[in-house]
Order: structure tokens, then C-alpha cells, then sequence
């Protein structure tokens, strides 16, 4: 299967009324409102709207990625590859053959590779 390049924004963009992020909403960055204490609630925007303020990359408004499944588009490989990279006892094939193990197309899982994990060849 060959991943797109982005996936198409929602209609809907569910938000936190603090900072207008779905990232925050989603739990996958910091809320400064929210860590001062002050209450949360969300608020839902269009994809126009959310795209006015400019905060994040549309990936953001996207519910969460569970682990066990495959990255939805071309960023979001980049993003598992470039996480793998850093694990301890993780090595390039492993990671390779997991990503081709969710049907990902080969040269996109190559390209992720050598952009986020590049091989590092003695001189």
C-alpha cells in the first residue's frame, strides 16, 4: 500500500479552548493553560479555521495513532522511523521489516529509512 504524502484534514477539528491546538486536545503536546491549572474544554473548528491559526500540522487534528497500526501517511512514517531510530536494541532491519510487515509499499519504507535513520558509512 502506498501511504499519502498527507491525509486529507477532517471536516472537524476538535481543539482546546486554551491554545487551539489538537495536539494538546489529543494529548500529544503540552497545554501551558492547562498546566497553570486552568480548566480545559474543546472546542470544534473547521479545517479552514484550524489552518487560519497556523499552530500545527494538520497530522495534529487527526485522532492519535495507536502503535500497532500503520502509519496513515508519509509524515507519520517519518515520525515512527525517526522514534524506532532512538530505541535501545532496535536496529534498521528490524524496524524495516516491521514497517513492510503492515504492507507499507518497500520504497517508501526505504526513503523514511535513509531520510530519518541515515546509514552511516566509514570514510
Amino acid at each position: 500500500m502506498r501511504l499519502p504524502d498527507r491525509l486529507e484534514p477532517p471536516a472537524q477539528v476538535v481543539v482546546c479552548d486554551i491554545c487551539l491546538r489538537a495536539g494538546c486536545w489529543n494529548g500529544l503536546v503540552l497545554c501551558v493553560g492547562a498546566k497553570e491549572g486552568r480548566p480545559r474544554k474543546c472546542e470544534i473548528l473547521t479545517a479552514d479555521e484550524a489552518a487560519g491559526y497556523a499552530y500545527e500540522e494538520p497530522s495534529f487534528w487527526h485522532g492519535p495513532r495507536a502503535a500497532d497500526q500503520a502509519p496513515r501517511d508519509v509524515l507519520e512514517l517519518l515520525d515512527a522511523v525517526q522514534y524506532l531510530s532512538g530505541l535501545r536494541g532496535t536496529s534498521r532491519s528490524k524496524v524495516r521489516a516491521h514497517l513492510l510487515s503492515f504492507g507499507i509499499d518497500l520504497d517508501q519504507v526505504d526513503a523514511a529509512l535513509e531520510r530519518a535513520w541515515p546509514v552511516r558509512r566509514a570514510s
